[in-house]
């Protein structure tokens, strides 16, 4: 409930004051001609606070107990912390901290010679996309 007073503070902020800010795009956003109500607003804002903290927590214990078995590329990051932003981006892909999504198609579509039909439902396996051989020289390896 903290989390719903504390968005509707910040929206009653930025209704005063829009600033450049997601908050400021969505209040000012409308769908079909219409606004998003305070609730739409809210529970949006939870969801964006807890897929972040969420992904964060998991990317943190994933991507240390990773390094903890390489300690060679844990010691590759101590002794150079420039080399610490593309580390995080290869911890995202080695250890994927979501897994897994399911969406519905809105419309008839094809992704990798598989059609998908407007309305199936579709899943998207992370851990499988950052593995993909053709994007990825050794997928499985840690650089």
């Amino acid at each position: 409930m903290e989390m719903y007073a504390y968005a509707d503070r910040l929206c009653d902020e930025r209704r005063d004051a829009p600033a450049d800010d997601l908050l400021s795009v969505l209040l000012a956003a409308e769908v079909d001609g219409e606004r998003l109500t305070q609730l739409q607003i809210d529970i949006f804002f939870m969801m964006l606070q807890n897929a972040g903290s969420e992904t964060t927590r998991n990317l943190i214990t994933t991507g240390m107990v990773a390094l903890l078995e390489h300690p060679d590329q844990m010691e590759r990051v101590r002794a150079d912390l420039s080399r610490l932003p593309i580390a995080i981006e290869e911890l995202l892909r080695h250890v994927t901290p979501v897994m897994q999504f399911v969406r519905r198609a809105e419309r008839e579509t094809e992704v990798a010679g598989q059609a998908i039909a407007a309305g199936d439902h579709v899943l998207m396996v992370y851990s499988s996309a950052n593995r993909d051989e053709t994007v990825f020289a050794d997928p499985t390896a840690s650089t």
